[in-house]
């Protein structure tokens, strides 16, 4: 009897389908490197002034950079040239990289197309601008944490590099654009919320107070996010955008430390006004009831004050504000004043209630409101009455 045969688990139909597929992914992945040339596997130095020729041709009747770059790499990788034909061929592939990422910045090509670039053996400030581009290619393409994480290693392999104002900008428009985000990703989360990572980062590796005033549309200086905006200006913008969101998810100590960090590293900055009468009013903010430690409300208070001593009459709208939070702050006072006073009241000590009382009345008075004025006199009375009281009682005892 013949034993019943199993039929295979893949048939060749699905080996055939599988092999297509493979080979379709592998073309669709050499084309998101770019076009794809037809060259030979190496050259020899004895070819290198025709290599350099068919290159020039390339650039000029062919008008097509990419292959003249790919040509004369390959040369620079293969051909051993040495001397004076080394140095006319570095010189010729300068030539074609410059027109190369010139092109590909101006047509706005996807991030995979740099992969050329990046593969090759370039010059330091050759290899940063190639990164940088293609960095700009990701944000440009919504994926701003890739473009980031590509500047932040572009960084690490290359500190203190020449593009700084180019990479710093474009630190800037990936942060902000995730900051003025308001929706979400994985149905849950913020967008806003990756933006302290990237501002952080920014801040902290880039000073823009040195950068230049150049607002130009070339592809050195391109951006996307504030373009009126003055370079020099991007860091104590970013600044003022991290305070804001560390205020809003209840970390004031942040919040109020990076207005400090703008005031301290862009003290020039025509933000330092609004910064200053920013700070007191997280203080203020900060502190959730009157009994807390008064020193962060004298703190407040004190801000306020210098801050009208040195602008008062300069800003009229920003002055209403402050003028509001310093009168704020004064019932605040008075209101920590009359809960010390109500607690010296619960323990019998009257002198105690009784200067704490007064000094909350004094507070309330220059406050401007006529409820608090009114609570505190009302329990004034009440221990002027039990003073009185204490004092009958202590003359009428033999």
């Amino acid at each position: 009897m013949k034993r019943p045969t199993t039929p295979p688990l893949i048939g060749k139909g699905t080996l055939a389908l599988c092999a297509l597929g493979l080979g379709l992914m592998l073309g669709s992945c050499r084309a998101s490197q770019g076009p794809q040339y037809n060259l030979p596997d190496q050259y020899s130095a004895d070819q290198i002034p025709r290599v350099i020729a068919v290159a020039q041709e390339d650039l000029s009747e062919d008008d097509d950079p990419g292959l003249a770059f790919a040509r004369l790499d390959l040369a620079y990788r293969t051909s051993g040239a040495k001397d004076e034909a080394l140095q006319s061929l570095q010189r010729a592939r300068a030539d074609a990289f410059e027109a190369y990422l010139e092109r590909m910045v101006v047509e706005e090509v996807p991030p995979g197309y740099y992969q050329r670039l990046l593969d090759a053996d370039l010059t330091r400030n050759q290899a940063v601008r190639a990164r940088i581009a293609r960095a700009r290619a990701l944000l440009d393409r919504g994926e701003r944490i890739k473009a980031y994480r590509a500047i932040k290693t572009m960084d690490g392999l290359y500190p203190y590099h020449a593009e700084r104002q180019a990479s710093g900008r474009l630190l800037y428009d990936a942060g902000m654009s995730l900051a003025r985000d308001k929706g979400r990703y994985g149905l849950f989360f913020r967008f806003r919320r990756l933006a302290p990572e990237v501002l952080e980062y920014m801040t902290t590796t880039y000073y823009s107070g040195e950068w230049s005033d150049e607002r130009s549309e070339t592809p050195r200086w391109k951006s996307t996010i504030d373009p009126d905006l003055n370079p020099t200006e991007c860091g104590a913008v970013a600044y003022e955008e991290l305070s804001q969101l560390y205020a809003e998810s209840g970390d004031y100590a942040l919040a109020i430390q990076r207005l400090e960090d703008l005031i301290l590293y862009y003290g020039d900055s025509p933000r330092v006004r609004a910064c200053r009468a920013r700070i007191p009013t997280l203080r203020l903010e900060a502190v959730s009831q009157a009994d807390h430690d008064r020193y962060p409300i004298e703190l407040a208070l004190g801000e306020l004050n210098a801050w009208l001593s040195d602008y008062q009459g300069q800003e009229p709208e920003l002055e209403v504000e402050v003028q509001r939070q310093r009168l704020h702050a004064i019932q605040q006072l008075a209101d920590h004043d009359l809960i010390v006073a109500e607690f010296y009241w619960t323990v019998d000590n009257l002198v105690g209630a009784q200067d704490h009382a007064e000094r909350a009345l004094e507070l309330a008075q220059d406050g401007g409101s006529p409820e608090q004025v009114e609570q505190v006199e009302a329990f004034l009375a009440k221990l002027r009455q039990a003073g009185a009281s204490a004092n009958v009682s202590e003359e009428a005892r033999p």
